[in-house]
């Protein structure tokens, strides 16, 4: 039997891209061209703990529903192989208060930056390659607090496309 999408509910959610990574800076004494010494610096990036926090939770949410997860993969596989890539949809869920000020105005809550650990992280979940994830849309949703945040992803198979029918579409808005 064959699905038509597939839904993950409760995924972690990243970190923004902002806070993934914690960048390093340490002088040290360099030489030019000509030989004169002088001071420099060295810049390292490494993880940070909240995107390490995430990769781990990530796995858990793997080994809890490995049975789960495992047809998953299959199904995902199995579009791959009938010719088809991936569109990726991402809903991410933040408590009221972080999306919306008190008079409804939007916050500053980053999620278009989230896509891309978001989607590393599904791809570890179902240890499918990401270069198969194609298309998908991103939006913020409310969750009723601050611990009953998530992630929900739609994964659903699509046949490649190409500019011109991207501009067909444009142009008359039909294929």
């Amino acid at each position: 039997m064959s699905l038509t999408e597939i839904w993950l509910d409760n995924l972690p959610i990243p970190p923004s891209a902002n806070t993934m990574y914690d960048t390093t800076v340490r002088k040290v004494k360099k030489r030019n061209k000509a030989g004169k010494i002088y001071q420099g610096v060295i810049t390292g990036k490494k993880c940070s703990l909240e995107l390490e926090h995430f990769k781990l939770r990530c796995r858990s949410f793997k080994n809890v529903n490995h049975v789960l997860i495992s047809q998953m993969r299959l199904q995902c596989l199995e579009w791959i192989k009938q010719g088809y890539i991936l569109r990726v949809d991402t809903w991410f869920g933040f408590e009221h208060s972080r999306i919306w000020t008190k008079d409804g105005q939007p916050q500053r809550i980053d999620s278009d930056n989230r896509r891309k650990p978001m989607q590393d992280g599904l791809a570890e979940i179902l240890d499918i390659d990401d270069k198969w994830f194609f298309s998908g849309n991103i939006e913020k949703v409310t969750s009723d607090s601050k611990e009953l945040e998530c992630g929900i992803i739609r994964i659903m198979p699509i046949k490649a496309r190409t500019l011109k029918q991207i501009r067909l579409l444009r142009n008359t808005g039909a294929f």
